[in-house]
Order: structure tokens, then sequence, then C-alpha cells
């Protein structure tokens, strides 16, 4: 079950603290997205907490790896404290190709996680990089990882594979981070928290998905469970349409095209955006949330100005614009 709660609201309502959480005790997932269908199920199998947990139920025969991801949009974590909350078993031993790593803000989200795109934000789990079982806190950017905090606890020693913890992350506007864990004695009883660890990372990228990241090897696959997932923190309702920032030539055949936000699927589709002088474009390529790569079916004129024409630019909430034009 998701459940938003609004708890004040600040600056004649164009900001709202807020509480958005999953508990999964309806037997479904309203509001995360998995790539792969049938992945991820709330099932009664073994839960966490209550009668259901949400389960990765994928039966692979090869190494793979599948996410569950949900929207943070309008999250604001320069605009007060954001505190995330998860529950989490993992039934496997963990390993540089066993492992997992949950979101706490990423500008990617599932699909991209699982071609492997490079993921700019913030993630807690085991075993993102090297194979000693740390519990860990990482800033992702640019396709490197940096260490924001380690902690104490090593996965297969301190929580194991039996065991369920419930994970605590805050973040301060300032970008103080911490991090707290308990270890389950049985369901609903837990061993008191162990921490708070610290570390300091200001730098915020796009807060567009949270959730879980989960690789594995083909024989220890459905063996990871989450459950009593929350954020706590200001979100601020988005309510203007993307615009293009800039329009880049990269190349005598090739532009490169910025926008403030990213823009829904139809932004891609043929024919929503063309040249003023008719050139063609013969392919759209996605190299970020917000870049995109256009190749022309001609060359472009030296230092001559060109128009591009966009037909309509929408974003995932349905905020729009038409007939945009940028040089």
């Amino acid at each position: 079950m998701k459940k938003i709660i609004l708890l004040s609201l600040l600056v004649f309502s164009l900001r709202a603290e807020a509480q958005l959480t999953f508990d999964f005790e309806d037997a479904g997932a309203e509001g995360w997205v998995f790539i792969q269908p049938g992945s991820w199920l709330a099932d009664n199998v073994n839960p966490l907490d209550g009668l259901y947990s949400l389960h990765h139920v994928r039966d692979n025969s090869v190494a793979s790896t599948d996410a569950a991801m949900f929207s943070i949009a309008g999250l604001c974590p320069s605009c007060g404290t954001v505190t995330w909350e998860f529950m989490i078993r993992h039934g496997a031993d963990p390993s540089s190709s066993n492992r997992w790593m949950y979101l706490l803000m990423s500008d990617a989200g599932p699909g991209e996680i699982i071609s492997g795109s490079s993921i700019n934000g913030y993630a807690a789990g085991v075993n993102l990089t090297g194979y000693d079982d740390t519990l860990r806190l990482w800033h992702l950017s640019g396709g490197h990882s940096e260490v924001v905090l380690s902690t104490g606890i090593n996965w297969q020693n301190d929580i194991g594979t039996e065991n369920s913890a419930l994970i605590n992350v805050t973040r301060t506007a300032e970008g103080l981070w911490t991090l707290g864990i308990a270890r389950s004695m049985w369901q609903g009883a837990w061993n008191g928290w162990q921490g708070p660890w610290g570390g300091f990372a200001e730098t915020l990228h796009a807060a567009r998905y949270a959730g879980m990241a989960y690789v594995y090897t083909a024989t220890r696959d459905m063996l990871l469970w989450i459950d009593d997932v929350s954020i706590d923190g200001v979100f601020i309702p988005d309510n203007t349409a993307p615009a293009i920032e800039s329009v880049v030539a990269h190349g005598s055949d090739l532009l490169q095209v910025t926008l403030d936000e990213e823009p829904d699927g139809a932004f891609m589709e043929s024919g929503n955006l063309s040249l003023h002088d008719g050139r063609a474009i013969t392919g759209i390529t996605r190299v970020s949330a917000t870049v995109y790569l256009l190749r022309l079916d001609e060359k472009l004129p030296n230092r001559e100005p060109m128009l591009l024409h966009a037909g309509r630019i929408c974003d995932e909430n349905g905020n729009c614009q038409k007939g945009s034009r940028s040089d």
C-alpha cells in the first residue's frame, strides 16, 4: 500500500513536508516501476513485516540485474532534512556478483540501471565496489562511485542470510549524512540500533527515482525482500514544462540538445523534432535524462544559424509546452 501524508504546508502551498510510504499490505506495488515484467511481486513468501513484502521472484537462468523503483519527483533535499527508511533481507552471502544497493536519490530510472547507463545520485548497500561485505553509503556521479560513509557492519557476519535489517538514512540540507541499522530478532522485533555513522557530501543531482537495484548470479536470484519503505522530506510540486536549454553542434551532422528536466517518451517520437531548413533527423539517442543527440542526414552549414522546432515537450507529470523553438 502506498501512502502520501502531508505533514505541513509551507510558502503558500509551494512546498509541502510529506512522508511517502509503502508497506505492501494490500498485496500490491502501486507506484513502483519494474522494467522486467514479473520480476518483483508483493507476496507472502517469508515476509519481513506484516503479511506481504516486495520480493524478487524472477527465476532467471543467467546472471542479471533487476531494479524496483518509484518516483520521488519534487523531492527537495536542499530545502530541509530528508529521512529514508527501508527493511531488507538478502538471502545470499554478499559478493561482487551477488549484491544490492538501495538508491536513495537517482537521476536514472530502472531501465537505465538495467542497461548499465551512468547513475548520478546516492545509494546505500553492500559491495558496490570491492567485496569486503561492508555496508556503505556512496555518491554516484559520471560512472564513478565515492564512499560518503562506511559503517561497522559486515553484512555476511553481522546480518546474515536469515535476518532482516531496518536501515535509516538522513541527510541535512547542508549535506551531512548519517546511517543507522537495526537487525531483526523475529518479525516485528529488533535488537536495537547500531550507529549512526556519519559523512558529508553536498553535491546534488536530479532526484527522479528511489528504490532497489539487485545484482545476482543464476543460482542466487529470488533471494531479496524489501518492506516498510519510506521517505520523509520537503516536496515541491512540479508545475512547469521542460524547456530546451541549449542546442550545440557536435560534429558536422550531430546536434546535442540539453533540457532543464527530463521529458516524457514522446519527445523522441518520430516527427516531434525538426529543423527549419528541412534537414531530416535520422536518429535520436538518449545520453541521459536531459541530454539527447540528434543525427542528421546532411552536414550542417558552417556558421549559419539553425532553428530546432519541437512539436511537443512534456514531462512525466503532464506539464507541457507546444511549438517550442530553439536556436
